[in-house]
């Protein structure tokens, strides 16, 4: 997920400009984000990436806060690998 869309783990990706509405959690028990948007690509057999097309500013900026929480999270094991 990012703030301007987000990838979905499908076996049967929709086609590209497919229109979609999607809800999910993005922590455990938290609201549910709601969105609107099209398939911009599709892995066969894998998923399909959606960008965002409707997506209201506080679902947004939650997004962007649980994106820059999971990167701050992930920095510290990268620099760890860095250094050895």
């Amino acid at each position: 997920v990012s703030v301007g869309g987000l990838f979905i783990e499908t076996k049967t990706p929709l086609p590209t400009e497919s229109v979609l509405s999607v809800r999910f959690n993005l922590d455990e028990g938290g609201p549910v984000v709601m969105a609107k948007g099209f398939v911009t690509y599709q892995v066969k057999g894998f998923g399909m990436g959606m960008r965002f097309v409707e997506i209201s500013p506080e679902d947004r900026d939650r997004i962007a806060q649980f994106v820059s929480r999971n990167v701050a999270l992930a920095e510290p094991r990268k620099a760890s690998r860095q250094a050895g």
